[in-house]
Formats: C-alpha cells, sequence, structure tokens
C-alpha cells in the first residue's frame, strides 16, 4: 500500500484569494478560475457562496430551535481558530 500525503492546506489555499472580496465579486474570481482550479475546488466554493447568498437573504431558514450551544464572542472565536488556520 501506497502511503500518500495529502497536504489540505495547500490544496484550500486558493481560496485565501476570495477573502475581502465582496460576494458578487468572490462569484466572478471562482467563475474565472474554474480551470487551474478544477472542478472540485470550484464546486465547492460556488456552493459554498450560494448557501451564504441564501442565508443572507433568508436569515432564519435552517436554524434549529433548540440549540443548546454557547453563542458568546469568546467562544465562537476559539471555535473559529481551530478552523483557520491561513
Amino acid at each position: 500500500m501506497k502511503d500518500e500525503h495529502f497536504d489540505f492546506i495547500r490544496w484550500a489555499s486558493v481560496f485565501m484569494h476570495i477573502k475581502g472580496l465582496s460576494i458578487s465579486d468572490a462569484v466572478h474570481f471562482v467563475q474565472n478560475h474554474k480551470e487551474p482550479w478544477g472542478t472540485i475546488r470550484t464546486e465547492l466554493a460556488s456552493s459554498a457562496l450560494q448557501d451564504l447568498i441564501t442565508h443572507l437573504q433568508n436569515p432564519n431558514i435552517n436554524v434549529p430551535q433548540n440549540i443548546n450551544i454557547p453563542m458568546e464572542r469568546s467562544f465562537l472565536f476559539d471555535q473559529s481558530q481551530s478552523y483557520f488556520s491561513f
């Protein structure tokens, strides 16, 4: 069995280019980079942006009513740090 190394940070680093863009600019950027990014990254970014648009237009969609997770700023900040290392 071949031991393959997959660098997720390197694979996902292309998404840093959409950081700070407006949503419409990000959508255009993703569409313009379909060839170098490949199908999977392009579809992932497009899907995430579409989900963001949907939630911004309908903020109450799919919000759990009985959520028991603390929503204090410090808790959210601590949790988000584990996902963003860029």
